[in-house]
């Protein structure tokens, strides 16, 4: 009983430090898109609506072109139609 405890501490140790070892490879990181600053856009936000977020998207809807961020003030998601800087639905 006493030695399997001790095979079972040491197996364990061993796949530990195995696991935990550099394999030397690198992984280089590319940067999957670039980013272009562009014009002011301007979309009329409500009272309720905080000016700043942290979580925005971009996409598309059949024909429209969707802004959603998040509104950390009542903690909802808030969308606009882009192309025409109106609030689409809450």
């Amino acid at each position: 009983m006493k030695n399997n405890l001790i095979c079972l501490v040491i197996g364990s140790l061993f796949m530990i430090l195995c696991g935990c070892s550099s394999t030397g490879h690198k992984k280089n990181i590319v940067n999957s898109i670039d980013l272009l600053v562009t014009d002011d856009l301007i979309f009329a936000l409500d009272d309720s609506t905080v000016q700043s977020f942290e979580y925005m998207q971009f996409f598309q809807r059949n024909d429209s072109s969707i802004l959603a961020f998040t509104n950390e003030y009542d903690n909802s998601i808030v969308f606009y139609d882009y192309s025409t800087k109106k609030y689409f639905s809450r």
